[in-house]
């Protein structure tokens, strides 16, 4: 028997640890390696804003406590330079760009990161049609023929609503008063077009900003633009009583045509004493050929997690729609930015969204080029407190991505965004930081500037060069 009683305790622990590498062999043949990853920062461009030019070179750090010998930005390598910044030159698509960022050490270990660049020349031009007059909290719906009918709003902030509909008929220069008019003067209301190509007013107040319940309008009304009618038609069940709310048009089996109405400044109480609050259920109704019929009442109701008033929704996919806005309220400020999915079975499904850049409401949001929803204007919690910056949203990228606020030529809040291409948004009217509102019209789109600056900051060429010329540029102004 090997006698171990004198030997020093060093040589029992040397005995001990050759024992257990005999056991675990394989865990002894080689050294242990800390699989902490590399860490990537990028230093040049800035990704959370747009990106006018094709043509960009990336700056980046990777560390590690460990060397890292390699980086590739989708599969290509990366440059080391002297200073240890890594560096490529790289060239954008339009629109979205998703950018798969590889660090690797030494020790063959591997950091990725994930990122996205947004790719969109733009800017905004005067040379839009004017409304007749000025109005803000109005509504602006294409027909099924692409004519733009503008229905009710204000004045100015707090001012009466006013009844009037103003009719741009397609490819036309200007806006025209229809004979049609509201039979309940509104602002803040909602109109759709439904799949019969009739236009769904509703909800609405009688004054911009309202201070009482008593000033909701309960009616609906139908416009026809082929016809050129407004009527008015009954409402079944509890009334709508909400303003700057939103609605969504979807159809169900059988040509059943439904409209859900969520958030809005309105009654939360619907008993003997009426309350003005902020409203979170999710209201269904179906529309017939005569009346709209309530199927819940705001008691059965689906309530969502907040309630919000002058927000967007905007649809992203068949049957999902990405819900954008911001509940003020003295110092807090709360992001209430969600999707509402429909499933097939027709049950809904709440999917969170990232949070927007500058927190606003009474903006417009209106999608473009596919997959993005771009956001404009809009305020803070003062009316006076308008927000400049546009921001875009990608849907791939669940975020969103800043704009150069420079060019836009009208700060205003309370207009309306509509899609005239899947480049080119025409907006209308709203109210400005003095409270007016404006009959001035602009138009915002994916353009390219001529090589010596946009002839003095006009548009080139036409009044909107479409992005499909680019090829015809050189490509750093593409």
């Amino acid at each position: 028997m090997l006698d171990t009683s004198s030997r020093p305790s060093s040589v029992v622990r040397l005995v001990s640890a050759v024992a257990l590498c005999t056991l675990f062999l394989t865990a002894c043949e080689r050294p242990f390696v800390d699989e902490e990853t590399p860490q990537i920062q990028i230093l040049e461009p800035n990704l959370s804003e747009t990106i006018a030019h094709r043509a960009i070179t990336i700056s980046l750090t990777a560390t590690s406590f460990r060397e890292v010998f390699d980086v590739r930005l989708n599969g290509v390598p990366m440059q080391r330079q002297d200073s240890g910044i890594w560096q490529i030159d790289w060239v954008l698509s339009r629109g979205i760009n998703e950018l798969i960022f590889e660090a690797i050490d030494v020790a063959d270990v591997t950091g990725i990161d994930t990122t996205y660049a947004l790719h969109l020349p733009f800017g905004f031009t005067l040379n839009a049609p004017r409304l007749p007059a000025g109005r803000g909290g109005h509504t602006a719906t294409f027909s099924r023929s692409a004519d733009l009918f503008v229905v009710g709003g204000a004045e100015y902030v707090g001012g009466a609503a006013r009844s009037d509909v103003y009719v741009l008929p397609f490819g036309a220069t200007s806006f025209t008063t229809s004979q049609a008019r509201l039979g309940e003067a509104r602002t803040g209301h909602t109109t759709t077009r439904l799949p019969d190509g009739r236009l769904l007013i509703l909800g609405g107040s009688r004054v911009d900003n309202l201070q009482s319940v008593y000033d909701l309008v309960e009616s609906a009304e139908v416009l026809d633009p082929d016809m050129g009618t407004l009527l008015t038609v009954p409402v079944e069940g509890e009334p709508i009583r909400r303003t700057l709310h939103s609605a969504i048009v979807r159809s169900g089996n059988a040509g059943r045509v439904f409209v859900d109405l969520y958030g809005g400044r309105g009654d939360i109480s619907y008993g003997s004493d009426p309350v003005l609050g902020v409203r979170r259920d999710l209201r269904t109704f179906e529309v017939l050929s005569n009346r709209v019929v309530a199927l819940n009442d705001p008691f059965s109701a689906p309530l969502l997690p907040l309630g919000v008033f002058g927000h967007t929704s905007t649809q992203i996919h068949d049957g999902q729609h990405a819900l954008f806005g911001t509940l003020f309220n003295g110092d807090l400020t709360e992001h209430v930015n969600f999707r509402l999915h429909y499933e097939a079975d027709g049950s809904l499904t709440l999917l969170d969204v990232a949070a927007m850049t500058t927190p606003r409401t009474r903006h417009v949001a209106t999608r473009l080029l596919g997959n993005l929803v771009a956001l404009f204007g809009g305020r803070r919690e003062a009316p006076g407190d308008v927000v400049v910056q546009p921001e875009i949203y990608s849907v791939k990228g669940d975020r969103f991505f800043r704009m150069p606020p420079g060019q836009q030529a009208i700060q205003r809040f309370g207009h309306t965004g509509s899609t005239y291409f899947p480049d080119t948004v025409l907006l209308v009217g709203g109210f400005g930081v003095d409270g007016t509102a404006f009959a001035a019209s602009e138009f915002f789109a994916f353009i390219t500037f001529e090589r010596h600056g946009a002839n003095n900051g006009n548009w080139s060429g036409t009044a909107l060069d479409r992005y499909s010329d680019c090829d015809n540029y050189p490509s750093d102004y593409c």
